[in-house]
């Protein structure tokens, strides 16, 4: 892999925070004061923005969303672009309602509907379309009903996540908003080039996918209690958005997610089929050590396609820790390294490694993050140039 002197730099500037000084807290009043009744104490709002929720714990509706947008720079190899304001593809703008209400002491029902919306985002944006903003762009994301019995399980029904969505991505780093086992989502639509500088038709999101299951479908679907930590899940769907298939689609799902001591342990694995002719075997683990902060996140896939010449395959890992830096909110750092095999085409090789700094800001309900990450990709008929992205920006949800 050539990495250029620069790049390291980049790399390892993203991965460290810089340590900042924090304000004295001086509105504090004694508890003298307090028992005497001279100052009646309030606690401060928790958040920013108060929850857009209406009913009581029975019986709900709420408005949520998350606005995720920053700037990209990008190179090449000949070319340095820089893309602003872009939608951050690791977790895209996104608007929803969701409901709940209680039919018994054992059964509710449960609604959701959610769209994103991303003009302009990193996983479409590249050499060719760099002024182009598609303001109409929307996708509808959630449209479901589900009834949750804590005795039978769950039943969903409608648009959304097939049993086997995210199976690929279990990560307790705190730096998912801006790299996991998808590594294409930081620069997806940028294309490679050629090795003597010519633009190719290879698109990152071409050469790198984490393989994650079936994703979301129109569907029917059932997951099981829990039982110590472990749950199964099934579900049998097709594809209506953004266009209609009528292929069948269906897949099976196991998770596992638990405290053991001092350490917190995920895991999911899942056997899906997400069009014809092809089968996706998936899974991932994550173990995050509570007092030390230290996370480990291992991830894999093969998918056997009938119609390749090659089964695709990949392997991820990645290093993270989380630690209270700042007393405003949680400060996190990650590594993380991916190798795919026959991704794009038989005999092409993908080879990703990044680096990660997300910092939260409790009150504002908003995650400022900044990544790096180096992309190389070769064929055995053609090599490429690599590619190096930045991307720094801010999540805010309510």
């Amino acid at each position: 892999m050539r990495i250029r002197r620069k790049h390291w730099a980049l790399l390892v500037l993203a991965g460290l925070p810089a340590p900042v000084a924090m304000a004295a807290d001086q509105s504090a009043t004694t508890a003298t004061e307090q028992e005497a009744g001279v100052v009646e104490a309030e606690a401060p709002p928790e958040h920013l923005i108060p929850d857009l929720k209406i009913g009581d714990d029975k019986n709900w509706a709420e408005f949520y969303g998350q606005i995720d947008k920053g700037i990209l720079f990008y190179d090449d190899g000949v070319e340095e672009l820089t893309f602003f304001p872009v939608d951050n593809s690791n977790s895209s703008t996104r608007f929803g309602i969701r409901a709940l209400g209680t039919i018994s002491d054992d059964l509710t029902l449960g609604g959701n509907w959610e769209v994103e919306w991303n003009p302009y985002a990193t996983g479409n944006v590249n050499q060719l379309n760099i002024d182009d903003f598609d303001w109409d762009t929307s996708l509808l994301r959630k449209a479901e009903l589900y009834f949750t019995s804590e005795t039978y399980g769950k039943f969903w029904f409608g648009q959304g996540s097939m049993a086997s969505d995210g199976t690929a991505e279990v990560d307790y780093s705190g730096t998912t908003v801006i790299g996991y086992a998808n590594v294409n989502d930081m620069a997806g639509g940028l294309l490679f080039r050629f090795d003597d500088g010519t633009l190719s038709d290879v698109a990152i999101d071409d050469a790198f996918s984490d393989f994650d299951g079936a994703g979301r479908k129109a569907r029917v679907r059932y997951d099981t209690p829990s039982w110590e930590g472990f749950s199964l899940s099934g579900s049998v769907g097709t594809q209506i958005v953004p266009t209609i298939t009528d292929i069948p689609v269906w897949d099976v799902a196991a998770r596992y997610e638990k405290e053991l001591g001092d350490f917190k342990v995920g895991g999911a694995a899942a056997v899906s089929v997400p069009g014809e002719d092809v089968v996706l075997l998936d899974g991932s683990i994550s173990v995050l050590h509570t007092p030390s902060g230290i996370s480990i996140t291992l991830a894999g896939a093969v998918e056997e396609n009938d119609a390749s010449d090659a089964d695709a395959r990949y392997v991820y890992g990645k290093v993270g820790y989380q630690t209270e830096y700042f007393d405003w909110g949680m400060t996190a750092v990650s590594v993380d390294a991916y190798i795919g095999e026959d991704v794009a085409a038989a005999g092409s090789e993908s080879r990703s490694i990044g680096a990660q700094f997300v910092q939260n800001i409790d009150y504002l309900q908003t995650e400022l993050y900044l990544g790096a990450r180096l992309y190389e990709y070769d064929e055995d008929v053609a090599s490429f140039d690599d590619g190096f992205a930045v991307l720094s920006g801010a999540r805010l949800r309510f």
